[in-house]
């Protein structure tokens, strides 16, 4: 084995080290503001690690605060910015939705999931609101995973191009995964018509059949 060969395979090895390390879930943070703001813990937490945040600006994101973490764990980062200012938080996959800790006891919870198609696959970018609140919604990830803070009565409407939209009531679990059927079998069974488009069985009876040979027109009809 020469030299050059036994170098690579020691850098390659480095590397393969570097990078498991960096994806453990123990990664450690530090997170040092002083007289800042939630938000700012927010975006130096999002710019160490891989997590991202699903909020509302009513839970207290411009609260003043001064955090000294220095090379901890996640829970401890969090627990020092978000419980000690009265922010609870639930993590579901690489995403942290936070919520006022009174939330919790008026109905107030995150709801997660997985969003797949009919043949199990997972199913990126699907929108999912809360009916009663349009403007409250995320997307699912890269895996067909999504979390989203809820209360009680609401309902989820998952939707994406090309796809049935659902809509689900939540109900006493806290986990809602969804199948989202191919669009192709409404389509197939639509008739496109000059000002919309209709079901076969809705313009059946307004459709006749003419055939080739009884159909003549002369060229001087049509001057």
């Amino acid at each position: 084995m020469s030299k050059k060969f036994k170098s690579f395979v020691c850098l390659l090895l480095l590397t393969l080290s570097a990078l498991s390390l960096n994806a453990q879930p123990g990664k450690r943070l530090t997170v040092q503001i002083q007289n800042g703001t939630v938000l700012d813990c927010i975006k130096s937490i999002e710019g160490q690690s891989d997590y991202s945040f699903l909020f509302s600006n009513s839970i207290g994101v411009e609260k003043k605060v001064s955090v000294n973490c220095v090379n901890q764990t996640l829970d401890q980062v969090l627990a020092a910015v978000f419980t000690k200012n009265g922010i609870a938080y639930d993590i579901a996959g690489d995403q942290i939705t936070l919520r006022k800790s009174g939330d919790q006891t008026n109905g107030g919870r995150a709801v997660r999931g997985k969003v797949t198609d009919s043949k199990g696959e997972p199913l990126v970018g699907v929108g999912v609101i809360i009916v009663e609140n349009p403007k409250k919604g995320t997307i699912t990830d890269a895996n067909g995973d999504y979390s989203i803070s809820v209360s009680a009565g609401n309902t989820l409407r998952f939707s994406s191009i090309g796809m049935k939209t659902v809509d689900m009531k939540v109900g006493a679990s806290n986990v809602m995964n969804v199948t989202l059927e191919d669009a192709l079998s409404f389509l197939e069974s639509a008739v496109v018509i000059g000002y919309g488009t209709m079901k076969k069985g809705e313009v059946a009876s307004a459709i006749s059949t003419v055939k080739r040979g009884h159909l003549q027109i002369s060229v001087s009809d049509m001057m």
